[in-house]
């Protein structure tokens, strides 16, 4: 009995060990990758952005999830989520006024998430679907980061599908239009 107790616990870590490093190994390949996309390297601001990359990184496999079909209230996705939000949120702290930064890394972690750049029925969290509280906090995000965008640069942070201020502004109005609309 002793002996099977032994074996099974010997493969239980080695399974975690396993998962863990698969894990590990996965996210540090798509944060190496997001650093390279956005030229990280070249940050105004590099503490800022490695908190929003490493949120923009849990964007990415939550996305990959839902295409999997794992839903953003699953067990598996509320922690990550709430990780991600945490990430962004020290992040935004981080940056400095005058560097539009954080408007830029909103695209990247939360357009598709509110379903701004796609439309994906029965998702709770399009801007549809939200409450009203929760509404007006997006309206008044994007609204301030459309008067940021006018006033100030995006500097340090570059990639080719955002490549100016212009598009990144453009897809912030058309979100904050798109709230207002959804909110009165």
């Amino acid at each position: 009995m002793r002996k099977v107790v032994k074996i099974l616990t010997i493969s239980f870590a080695a399974i975690l060990c396993i998962v863990a490093s698969i894990t590990a190994f996965a996210y540090f390949s798509i944060y190496s990758v997001v650093a390279d996309k956005f030229n990280a390297k070249d940050s105004a601001n590099p503490k800022a952005t490695s908190y929003f990359m490493h949120a923009a990184v849990l964007s990415t496999w939550v996305e990959y999830q839902r295409e999997l079909g794992t839903s953003y209230d699953s067990l598996t996705l509320k922690p990550v989520l709430h990780l991600r939000d945490y990430l962004f949120e020290r992040g935004e702290s981080l940056t400095a006024e005058d560097n539009a930064e954080d408007a830029f890394w909103w695209v990247q972690n939360y357009a598709e998430f509110y379903e701004f750049l796609r439309d994906e029925p029965n998702n709770k969290y399009t801007i549809e679907n939200l409450d009203f509280r929760k509404k007006e906090e997006v309206v008044n995000r994007l609204y301030i980061y459309i008067l940021k965008l006018g006033a100030h640069d995006i500097r340090g942070i570059t990639q080719t599908k955002y490549n100016n201020k212009l598009s990144i502004a453009s897809n912030i109005v058309a979100a904050h239009l798109r709230s207002v609309i959804e909110l009165y």
